[in-house]
């Protein structure tokens, strides 16, 4: 499992373009932004969570040592797409993965236990990680999240990418199979983008000196616990302990 710090940072929506060009002759788009007509692509996540909502508290309480449950798929597919059970772990600012590959309509009957992941799987030990902690924990579909991503890896090698994160959205759900549906969604972050800086050892020097600039300041901004505020507490439909 490969460690690596995550850095976060919430920006006016204004200073996007400003930002990209200051950022570009430094960086490439990845593969999957290259790909695009508009060079982003949308990102889905079903999160689980146990029914006390146990992995929004320990990132509202400031938990250092924390996991986040998801299942993840990409634009616009359907039930036969391959999407990823993916574990994230966080360190302090260290954060490190588990992923496994799947088709949607396997994700039920395999952590029902009515599939298996062959022995020769890459995959195997990451998807009964997942199917473990789904047991032992009673984890369930909590929250559908969705946001259009720009995605960028430096020109020079050294392992940092760079991400603009854009229209957040989401709504409560409580099946993996709404993961490429388009329900009434719920915004948040209006007017801003995360900046997510992800990167081996330390930050290059242009960055720092750029960030610098902008009197840019990281946050511990969190997608989950915005969407999770944004449909329960303010709708009034859970008693959830916010910091």
């Amino acid at each position: 499992m490969n460690y690596r710090r995550e850095y976060k940072y919430l920006i006016r929506s204004e200073m996007l373009d400003t930002l990209r060009e200051e950022f570009l002759p430094y960086l490439d788009y990845d593969q999957y932004s290259e790909s695009m007509p508009g060079k982003e692509y949308t990102v889905r996540s079903v999160y689980y969570d146990t029914f006390n909502l146990q992995c929004y508290h320990e990132k509202a309480n400031g938990i250092k040592e924390r996991k986040k449950y998801r299942i993840r798929g990409y634009n616009n597919g359907g039930s036969g797409d391959k999407v990823f059970l993916e574990i994230k772990r966080k360190n302090n600012e260290f954060i490190s993965k588990d992923r496994a590959l799947i088709a949607l309509h396997q994700v039920n009957p395999f952590l029902e236990n009515k599939i298996l992941f062959s022995d020769e799987s890459d995959y195997k030990n990451a998807a009964l990680k997942w199917q473990y902690h789904f047991h032992i924990e009673s984890l369930s579909p909590t929250m559908l999240v969705v946001y259009d991503r720009e995605a960028y890896q430096c020109k020079f090698g050294s392992g940092l990418r760079i991400t603009f994160d854009k229209n957040l959205r989401s709504t409560a759900t409580t099946e993996v199979g709404n993961l490429f549906s388009e329900p009434e969604w719920k915004y948040s972050l209006k007017d801003n983008f995360v900046l997510e800086v992800k990167f081996p050892d330390r930050l290059p020097a242009w960055l720092i000196k750029l960030l610098m600039k902008h009197n840019l300041q990281r946050t511990s901004v969190s997608k989950y616990l915005h969407s999770v505020e944004d449909n329960f507490i303010h709708r009034n439909q859970f008693n959830l302990k916010v910091i």
